[in-house]
């Protein structure tokens, strides 16, 4: 349009071409003046209607001389409206190019990555913000740096070999590097992809800077979970192993432990063999003491509970740890007055206490103190998290501290697994502190050590602190003979030798004993004595075909006044919940002698 306008304006007439002076001339400017302002005002739609309009005005024009004048000043406006409708065109296109800009500035520097260009020695040519804090340096002096003055020394080796594959390849490359940063320092993953700009010859390198610093957290958190599965999955692989094996254990001891006992009755003293049969009783019984402990470890030995006082325990405990100890060890215990009540069994704190003793006799050969203290503890949430997350609740600490030879952070690691020790060959079985974290944690406490070498140990023990004093719990039945009795007893056992001791020693005893090797087998028996009251049930839990919970279940219909025993070496969860008896249970573990036998089936019909 613009060649038109100009070709139109060369073929006019000299008398329009000529510069003289015309009247009106002002008017004219100031009525070019109006006629821009009026454009310049006018929307995108005005400005095209107004091109039409002038475009068919003009060509409805006349021709002539006069009329040529009017003409090319019609066809200039008409130019005049396709400029301002270009440069209004170029405005929208220059802010949309300037908006577009700022966007990428914004997505650039903003990045959630750093961004950085290198040259082919890999100098900073350009770097986003992020990439700078990354840095913790501002941009605009990095600009022209070595990439690698940022890199930490312990990595400087790992990032030149990164760069000789970038240099290489020239393909993309990938690597993890560790960045100072501000004082810190932080892990990043470099992403390099090589280019080359118009005219140059040498490669540069677009870098995305990943920081990878949490994501490290949460893949050593995840492996370290991992760890914690597989040692929990170990241990409970190794708990299992080991409560079926005291399971069977148990069955032999009773059976070894119920005939050392009547042969032992049988014979005079100093008669042959009964030192023989004394030591091998007391082998079993050690025997047995073993066995509680795998049952223990693998959190399956039936606990009895009852309200005691931890005070009162240590207390009536404080002439046998003496001895224990030794002379050259102080034993000293701290006692707190007010210490609270606890449900626990009360044979098995003495275990945890004797067991904690020997450790701490055992790391002072040269002698010693070690402190016996109790104390109430009420542990808030923010205190919870220091305590190695201990629920929070209030609790009944009793610790135990030596002055011994300590242990080293390695040690403490594994110092409850089973079989883990350190002593020499043959001074240890290894059971010891995972039977005591076993007894623990099978009563909902807690148990945590403090040791540093040289410096000596503390086991410090949570348990759950009640408010109740049932005194009645605290009684027990300290008479040495068994009290006789005439009553008729079902006894349900699958192993023959466990079967014919407890027949005996309770016929001994003047009870009328029914035997049968199952639940089956009992439960016929039952059903064929009729009307005959049968006073106790006696099973075993486990059996084959039918179990001891089964049988009491389909039998205590039939005979609803009949009072039940449960005996087992391996009592599982059929006893109770986590192998917790409730109060209503009466349980007999595995291995017994017949003089207990016989004692708790009397405390049973008593009841």
């Amino acid at each position: 349009m613009l060649r038109v306008a100009m070709a139109t304006t060369t073929a006019m007439p000299d008398f329009v071409t000529k510069r003289r002076p015309r009247p009106g001339g002002g008017i004219v400017k100031s009525s070019v003046k109006k006629a821009k302002t009026r454009l310049e005002r006018m929307t995108r739609a005005e400005l095209i209607a107004e091109l039409r309009s002038l475009q068919t005005s003009t060509k409805r024009r006349p021709s002539g001389p006069a009329n040529e004048l009017k003409r090319a000043l019609h066809e200039l406006e008409v130019h005049q409206v396709e400029l301002e409708m270009q440069n209004r065109d170029l405005r929208e296109t220059q802010q949309l190019l300037e908006e577009s800009r700022n966007r990428y500035a914004d997505l650039y520097d903003f990045a959630p990555l750093g961004y950085a260009t290198m040259d082919s020695q890999w100098r900073i040519q350009e770097i986003n913000l992020t990439g700078a804090e990354m840095l913790g340096v501002e941009r605009s002096l990095l600009i022209g740096k070595l990439f690698v003055n940022y890199v930490t020394p312990g990595a400087k080796d790992r990032f030149l070999q990164y760069i000789f594959q970038c240099g290489r390849n020239a393909g993309t490359a990938i690597t993890e590097v560790e960045l100072n940063s501000g004082g810190g320092s932080r892990v990043v993953e470099l992403f390099s992809v090589p280019f080359r700009r118009e005219g140059q010859n040498a490669h540069l390198y677009r870098t995305a800077i990943t920081d990878i610093g949490e994501r490290k957290r949460v893949e050593e958190a995840l492996r370290e979970s991992e760890e914690q599965l597989r040692h929990s999955q170990k241990m409970e692989a190794i708990g299992r192993l080991a409560g079926g094996i005291a399971h069977d254990f148990n069955n032999l001891l009773t059976a070894i432990l119920g005939n050392c006992e009547l042969s032992l009755g049988s014979l005079d003293r100093g008669e042959w063999p009964r030192k023989e049969l004394g030591e091998l009783r007391t082998a079993a019984e050690c025997a047995s003491a073993l066995t509680s402990q795998l049952l223990t470890f693998s959190r399956k030995q039936v606990l009895q509970p009852r309200v005691l006082n931890l005070n009162a325990l240590v207390t009536n405990m404080n002439e046998m740890l003496r001895r224990l100890v030794g002379e050259d060890v102080e034993l000293v215990t701290n006692l707190d007055p007010a210490g609270g009540d606890v449900k626990a069994d009360p044979s098995q704190i003495e275990q945890i206490v004797m067991n904690l003793a020997v450790n701490a006799r055992d790391a002072m050969p040269q002698g010693g103190k070690l402190v016996i203290g109790t104390a109430n503890i009420d542990l808030t949430k923010e205190h919870a998290l220091k305590r190695d997350d201990i629920a929070t609740g209030s609790y009944v600490t009793l610790a135990v501290e030596d002055t011994g030879c300590g242990m080293s952070k390695e040690t403490v690691a594994h110092i409850f697994e089973p079989f883990f020790t350190t002593k020499e060959t043959g001074k240890g079985t290894g059971l010891g502190l995972a039977t005591v974290y076993g007894i623990v944690r099978q009563m909902s406490g807690y148990i945590t050590v403090e040791s540093e070498q040289g410096k000596g140990t503390c086991f410090r023990i949570f348990m759950p602190r009640i408010r109740e004093l049932d005194k009645d719990l605290l009684k027990e039945d300290r008479s040495s003979h068994p009290v006789r009795g005439n009553e008729t007893i079902l006894l349900v056992e699958d192993e023959p030798f466990v079967r014919s001791i407890a027949v005996d020693a309770l016929r001994q005893q003047g009870y009328r004993v029914l035997e049968a090797s199952n639940g089956k087998e009992a439960l016929k028996l039952a059903q064929s004595r009729g009307p005959e009251k049968i006073h106790l049930l006696v099973t075993d839990v486990i059996m084959p075909e039918m179990g001891g919970r089964d049988l009491v279940q389909q039998l205590s219909p039939l005979r609803a006044d009949m009072k039940i025993l449960y005996m087992s070496g391996y009592p599982d969860d059929a006893i109770g919940q986590h192998g917790v008896l409730d109060a209503k249970t009466d349980f007999l573990p595995k291995p017994f002698t017949p003089k207990v036998l016989q004692h708790k089936v009397r405390e049973v019909l008593d009841k």
